[in-house]
């Protein structure tokens, strides 16, 4: 890909607020245009973790991948994963920056930074717990069905934890960024060395309004506000909720997020929580 042109990766699990930053970005980042969610990481590297399968027989496919070996095939993943991104931008003339969002990326954090070691990324954390309470509602009509979201609120908060952790990305809480209209975001990204501008030429190329994916009720309203916010200290619950939610909280995936980004040990959440059961 061309020295010029960069790909950025917002990364988060579902339900973090990340259609409302991918259109902040979009609109304030000279020559970004951006798109729905293309979940085209998560199905190109679907095809290395199921190599072994095959519709000829199981041991055909062990043959295959004994005699081309995986960085055979992963060097040909890297050409096309570039390839996919580069056409993107192909379709916009003056196009530099591509704003990727998939939720699932998370979990493909290692391979972005290996086929795409140029690529900048920017790690959005929410409250866990407000994840945990927006996800059972949106997903699961208000009942707390562990088990319909459990790769985000189990796998997925471990991903974001560990992504933190690294420092590789730029780190951008979802309240922070509610409360001060994007401010610290852009000056992370400034520091990375991307144009800030007023508005974006591009904008109104991009195609993130006509998606049926991310949050409907911010598409209506292109506002930035915490309205949707589930605020975990005030709303009621069910016990059910709270037994589910204080399960949550054990993960050391939660207590690390919870101390290291909100200064709260989980035991004081768990209180809170405890608190706001209906009776």
């Amino acid at each position: 890909m061309d020295e010029e042109r960069k790909i950025l990766f917002l990364m988060s699990v579902p339900r973090s607020g990340s259609t409302v930053v991918q259109d902040h970005l979009a609109a304030k980042l000279e020559g970004a245009i951006t798109a729905p969610e293309t979940w085209f990481i998560p199905f190109a590297l679907a095809a290395r973790s199921e190599l072994s399968f095959s519709p000829i027989g199981l041991g055909a496919a062990r043959l295959a991948e004994d005699q081309f070996g995986i960085r055979v095939f992963d060097k040909h993943i890297f050409v096309g994963i570039e390839s996919f991104f580069s056409s993107m931008l192909d379709a916009v003339p003056g196009a530099k920056i591509f704003v990727e969002k998939t939720p699932r990326n998370v979990f493909y954090n290692k391979e972005i930074s290996a086929f795409l070691p140029k690529a900048l990324k920017v790690i959005l954390v929410r409250h866990p717990i407000d994840i945990a309470l927006s996800s059972f509602s949106y997903f699961c009509h208000g009942r707390p069905n562990l088990a319909k979201v459990s790769i985000d609120l189990h796998e997925g908060i471990d991903a974001v934890a560990d992504i933190v952790r690294s420092g590789e990305a730029i780190l951008v809480r979802y309240e922070d960024f509610i409360a001060d209209n994007g401010k610290t975001l852009r000056e992370g990204l400034c520091k990375a060395g991307l144009a800030i501008c007023e508005t974006n030429s591009l904008y109104e190329d991009t195609v993130l309004r006509q998606s049926r994916l991310g949050d409907t009720n911010f598409k209506a309203t292109k506002s930035v506000n915490g309205a949707n916010s589930y605020k975990y200290g005030t709303t009621k619950i069910s016990f059910i909720m709270y037994l589910v939610l204080s399960g949550l909280l054990k993960r050391e995936s939660y207590r690390y997020v919870l101390e290291t980004l909100y200064d709260l040990p989980p035991e004081d959440l768990s209180r809170v929580l405890r608190k706001n059961v209906n009776r």
